[in-house]
């Protein structure tokens, strides 16, 4: 799932509209306020507690206008794993599998990328460089009130805890992304950067709920992060009708169509449940197109309004 952030920010009321293929919905998220504890056997803590006046900050020359900070998937994204606490606190199992399935959904991804002459190329295995998870206690006020503020607090705190730039320096890329790991049940979703938008939105970010919306009894797969992680380059949902995309109603009944088991239409396999060992769900031409994997596809005449001018980008129409 993808948020919108012109919807969201016009008001608080949540919005929720469950996408019963995709576990999906359109919410806003809640403030985000607190300080960070100590906890053992977890990735690195921070102290931060203050998060003082917020400025927006400046375009420097490494960031990309066009992209946001996850710029294409062939470029080596450095990918690091936040746990953020949400009144409960990360079991070592519990990181150990999230970094289990993070590696599922990479490596299947790449090898989905390889039918179409593209990758998915990225650094993110914190098993292998721990810089590359870090540990948030926070308490969450209210889930349904102030994603503006929320994205702001987390970019505050993130500037203390994690050196990405001598990390991207280190990796050789211009690409960074944070996947913040939500210890609780819910609808996992993904704040994009539209080509246009203020640079408090540039850090691009996915949200990855360690259980869905079911409870505590089914742990989000592979096929959830793989979902979440092609909206930072560019993927459309396709379970629903987007006008600001260009995703038509004609769009979704194609792909329901020709491509029911598509990646960015459902995270179920076809008994409706979870895999956690692969993502077998498919790539379509249409998503290749959108993440750059193919310079263009058949597709996109029937469905002109798809047809990007950037590579790997959202924008506002």
């Amino acid at each position: 799932m993808r948020i919108g952030k012109k919807i969201l920010l016009s008001g608080t009321a949540l919005l929720l509209c469950l996408n019963l293929l995709t576990g999906c919905s359109w919410i806003s998220l809640g403030v985000l306020y607190g300080m960070v504890s100590q906890g053992e056997n977890n990735p690195p803590d921070s102290s931060y507690q203050d998060y003082g006046d917020w400025e927006q900050p400046d375009w420097e020359s490494w960031m990309n206008s066009v992209t946001g900070s996850a710029t294409y998937p062939e470029s080596g994204t450095v990918f690091i794993s936040v746990y953020l606490d949400t009144g409960l606190d990360w079991a070592e199992e519990d990181i150990a599998l999230t970094q289990q399935y993070l590696q599922t959904a990479m490596e299947d991804l790449d090898e989905k990328g390889q039918a179409y002459q593209g990758e998915m190329n990225a650094v993110y295995d914190s098993r292998l460089d721990p810089r590359l998870a870090v540990h948030l206690s926070l308490d969450i006020a209210d889930v349904e009130e102030d994603l503006q503020f929320t994205n702001r607090a987390l970019d505050t705190a993130l500037a203390d805890l994690v050196d990405y730039r001598s990390l991207m320096e280190e990796y050789k890329t211009d690409s960074v992304a944070f996947l913040i790991f939500l210890n609780d049940s819910g609808i996992s979703y993904t704040i994009p950067y539209y080509q246009g938008d203020d640079t408090e939105w540039y850090l691009e970010k996915c949200y990855l709920y360690l259980y869905d919306l079911g409870g505590r009894r089914n742990y989000e797969g592979p096929a959830t992060y793989a979902h979440e992680m092609l909206h930072l380059f560019g993927a459309w949902d396709l379970y629903e009708t987007n006008s600001t995309d260009g995703v038509t109603r004609r769009v979704v009944d194609y792909i329901e169509t020709e491509y029911p088991t598509e990646l960015m239409l459902t995270t179920y396999n076809i008994w409706g449940g979870y895999t956690y060992d692969s993502v077998p769900q498919v790539i379509s031409p249409l998503t290749a197109y959108a993440i750059g994997w193919i310079d263009d596809c058949p597709e996109l005449d029937q469905f002109p309004s798809l047809i990007r001018q950037e590579r790997c980008c959202f924008s506002y129409g």
